[in-house]
């Protein structure tokens, strides 16, 4: 890392706070899949949007890190640069839903900045890392694991009896000409298979030429039982909510398989499910 984060800049930029392990190009490849035209500035700097950008890693000086009440983990950090953007007050019956706009209460973030904070925010659930709200104590730390839904993104269209035949015990929920749904019970909920046409790819798929043509989408969604919604999670349903994640991977990766495409978190980025 090229030099230390500095006190004025800790409050005065929002940062994406990281542990030892992430390396800049792993924060690139994520700018690359939400941003068409990312590129690097210097060595330190990447744009992403007009007058947005990242810029480092840098190293995280303990005095910085108390200071911003950084969790212990977080050895580096990514300053995002963004004009400030303010729209009027959270609205009493939106306060409490999310974390960005509480932290601004009298003054919520909105266009260019909300954009880059919500990806700041998915950076930092990808990468196991938290978000540090600029002019504030508000540390964001999102949990990694608490979106487990996939998308398969593929040119070739999977019957629904060929998607029966990929997961045993499987019961058909709807079935039209060009689209289909099944559900699949798991050992909490079940998960829901979805079929259909997605006309606008996600940045993410730019690059592969066959995004462009009639793309499907073949959508892997959990359906947790009604007591797990809305509340942090005790450490049993965690492991539940993992086991399901695991399902939900290979599922994604039959079809995936079957129908030569490619799987995208929600966040719209890249997963390996092969």
């Amino acid at each position: 890392m090229p030099a230390q984060l500095s006190q004025h800049d800790a409050h005065l930029h929002h940062l994406l706070l990281l542990d030892a392990e992430i390396s800049a190009d792993d924060v690139e490849a994520l700018a690359r899949s939400r941003y068409p035209h990312a590129g690097w500035l210097d060595a330190e700097t990447i744009a992403l949007d007009q007058d947005v950008m990242l810029t480092g890693p840098w190293e995280l000086p303990a005095g910085v890190a108390a200071q911003i009440r950084a969790p212990g983990w977080a050895t580096q950090v990514v300053m995002i640069l963004c004009p400030q953007e303010r729209t009027g007050p959270v609205p009493p019956e939106l306060r409490g839903l999310d974390a960005i706009a509480d932290a601004y209460p009298y003054a919520t973030p909105g266009g260019r900045e909300l954009e880059t904070l919500q990806f700041g925010r998915a950076c930092a659930r990808r990468l196991a890392g938290a978000l540090h709200l600029a002019g504030t104590a508000v540390t964001i730390e999102p949990d990694p694991d608490e979106s487990i839904d996939l998308t398969v993104y593929a040119s070739r269209f999977l019957r629904a009896d060929q998607a029966r035949a990929l997961l045993p015990g499987a019961v058909a929920d709807a079935e039209a000409r060009r689209s289909w749904s099944l559900s699949l019970p798991v050992k909490t909920g079940h998960v829901q298979v979805i079929a259909g046409v997605h006309p606008i790819p996600p940045i993410v798929l730019s690059n592969f030429e066959w995004s462009q043509l009639s793309l499907r989408g073949y959508e892997v969604r959990w359906h947790p039982p009604e007591l797990m919604i809305g509340r942090e999670l005790g450490p049993r349903e965690r492991e539940l909510r993992t086991e399901v994640a695991a399902t939900i991977e290979q599922i994604a990766g039959r079809i995936a398989t079957l129908t030569e495409g490619v799987a995208v978190d929600d966040d719209g980025f890249l997963v390996d499910v092969s």
